[in-house]
């Protein structure tokens, strides 16, 4: 039977507290998947529970009739994915069910469920594809694929190795659906604003960062040329590096610089850097300001030594200082992103408030330090 394949992003809250209107972000992992399973001819549909749908899912999957659906999603979204998929069999048992996305990397077990059939752990999308292909003939070898969970005839999962997966092995990514939607999408007042990955895992080893084990813990970058290009040819002027950390190699930064500039590309970049680094090639820095950087979102996490030291993070709270101190010199936006510590205080609360109004840091971003299931805690 020729596959039809639903692809769904999950919403990340139903609460009334959210970012939506505030930082909308484009569904890239999602539209990389639909990018392999279009060159495959397959037929393929997203349904995007994030942006405003006039129809529900039962809708679409009465009108629309997949035979396959897949759905990621991070630890918070774990709830919702558990909830699509029961909605999924409840339509019709004969739908297979795919589930994907970082938290499935290490936690693939925690999604073991009879309304399951498939879990993918690894970044490469043509394992979805290949379960396409494998549902329509059964002519592919589900054992040979990266990272694969399904189950055998019993009724068992199956659990094949996972391998890194490098970046440069993407397709050019299809942004239909970015287009199509492209005023949904934003960070804060930069609208229009497009998604770009250079990178898989992160090259440090903090440790209460999930992503530094990501990608089987290798980190892999995609070659400069490549990631200038895709730039250049999105057609918007507001572009969103989500790499765990852009600012990393200086040699590669430097030759991005010069691309781009050689390109003569004039758009505004929001990207994730260190403050080490980025107090250590302050030249760098201005060079990437005048290209149209325009947010930093800077992993300062914690306004104590004794804090960045538990969390191995090997920056401190002069450097944190120092950094937003050089950033608002050459007005340069610093997102400053803090961790609530599971021991906070109502002093330390206090302290933080003090410390954000002192160092005049103007966006600031609190995470609650979340422990995930199978993986280290300090």
């Amino acid at each position: 039977m020729k596959q039809r394949i639903l692809l769904i992003n999950p919403e990340e809250t139903r609460g009334r507290f959210d970012f939506k209107g505030i930082i909308d972000d484009e569904p890239l992992e999602i539209e990389v998947i639909y990018t392999a399973l279009k060159k495959h001819n397959f037929d393929v549909k997203i349904f995007d529970a994030i942006r405003p749908n006039q129809q529900t899912l039962e809708d679409i999957l009465k009108l629309y009739k997949p035979t396959l659906t897949y759905v990621n999603g991070v630890v918070k979204q774990v709830p919702f994915i558990e909830e699509y998929n029961a909605r999924i069999k409840k339509i019709s048992s004969e739908i297979n069910t795919i589930v994907g996305g970082i938290y499935a990397e290490h936690n693939y077990q925690k999604l073991y469920s009879d309304n399951v059939n498939y879990i993918c752990r690894s970044y490469d999308p043509n394992v979805i594809a290949k379960i396409a292909e494998y549902e329509e003939n059964k002519n592919i070898d589900l054992s040979h694929l990266n990272g694969l969970c399904y189950k055998d005839q019993n009724n068992n999962w199956i659990e094949n190795k996972i391998e890194p997966f490098d970046i440069n092995n993407l397709e050019k990514t299809d942004r239909t659906y970015f287009y199509e939607n492209i005023h949904e999408f934003r960070y804060l007042e930069l609208t229009k604003i497009a998604q770009v990955r250079t990178s898989y895992s992160c090259p440090y080893n903090c440790k209460f960062c999930y992503r530094t084990s990501l990608n089987c813990g290798k980190y892999v970058a995609k070659d400069i040329e490549k990631v200038v290009e895709e730039i250049e040819n999105i057609k918007t002027d507001n572009i969103y590096i989500v790499d765990d950390d852009f600012m990393f190699d200086r040699e590669r930064l430097k030759k991005f610089v010069k691309l781009i500039k050689e390109k003569n590309i004039k758009k505004k970049y929001v990207a994730y850097g260190r403050t080490d680094f980025i107090i250590k090639n302050k030249d760098i820095i201005k060079e990437l300001k005048d290209i149209g950087f325009y947010y930093v979102l800077v992993g300062l996490e914690s306004i104590s030594d004794n804090y960045l030291n538990s969390y191995n993070k090997k920056t401190g709270a002069k450097q944190n200082e120092e950094c937003i101190e050089f950033l608002n010199s050459i007005n340069l936006n610093c997102m400053g992103m803090l961790i609530v510590d599971l021991e906070f205080t109502r002093i330390d609360f206090k302290n933080m408030y003090k410390w954000i109004k002192n160092t005049k840091l103007k966006h600031v971003a609190l995470s609650i330090f979340t422990p995930l299931p199978r993986f280290r805690i300090i």
